[in-house]
């Protein structure tokens, strides 16, 4: 996220002050240091970033809690029902979403509440939020079958332990008979292994949301048309 706001801020002018902890994975350290912004390396970079906002005046860049964050999310809706078809998204669709703050589900979610607004008629598709064995205060409301782990090679995936839109993204959940998924990182691994032998180049939040899958399938859900969310650049853990 640093990373993008730092282009869109060259892009158009804008100061921006990244904060990130002294854990970010390097890779993605060395690219925001090419960029323009100016770099603040905090143990607390959540809420030393808030209190350096409010003393400034400065807009704070949360996607978690944005108005209106989930909005850039609803063009996927419309792009699966382009780009499948709606005999495709009506038949045992089922989406899967590597998750934090759960932003990008929401705002998918409500995408397609508004192509029905505009007359479209489809079955909803499922909605499933998949974590990792570190953190997965969502997942865990739906999954119970994992062992917790101090750390993730699933670095990216770091929700807060109440995410503010955690009860909103449970609901989605439940109103689209989707679920949680907590995935191992050895699952996560051979995700990512697969993708690779297959030439897709992914993040491993991207292989978390496969194994996802696999996990559900599984668990026998019925599922005919599987969208998988392979988000995100593969940045090695150096």
């Amino acid at each position: 996220a640093g990373i993008s706001a730092a282009y869109y801020a060259k892009e158009n002018n804008l100061p921006l002050t990244v904060f990130i902890s002294p854990k970010t994975n390097p890779s993605k350290r060395s690219i925001l240091e090419k960029t323009n912004a100016e770099i603040m390396i905090k143990d607390e970079p959540l809420t030393e970033s808030l209190a350096f906002a409010q003393k400034l005046g400065a807009f704070h860049l949360r996607q978690s809690t944005s108005e209106v964050a989930p909005k850039g999310y609803h063009q996927i809706a419309t792009e699966l029902i382009n780009q499948l078809g709606l005999e495709r998204v009506t038949h045992n669709m089922a989406i899967f979403f590597p998750v934090s703050s759960g932003t990008s589900l929401i705002g998918t979610y409500q995408g397609f509440l508004e192509a029905r607004k505009n007359g479209i008629d489809f079955k909803m598709p499922q909605f499933h939020a998949v974590q990792s064995q570190f953190i997965q205060p969502i997942a865990e409301e739906f999954d119970d079958d994992f062992k917790r782990k101090s750390s993730s090679i699933v670095d990216a995936i770091v929700p807060p332990l109440l995410p503010p839109r955690k009860d909103q993204v449970v609901e989605t959940i439940q109103n689209t008979n989707g679920s949680g998924w907590v995935v191992m990182d050895d699952q996560v691994m051979n995700a990512h292994e697969w993708l690779l032998d297959n030439g897709l180049t992914t993040s491993f939040e991207g292989a978390l949301a496969l194994a996802g899958y696999w996990k559900a399938m599984e668990h026998n859900f019925t599922i005919n048309v599987p969208v998988i969310m392979l988000t995100g650049t593969f940045y090695k853990n150096d």
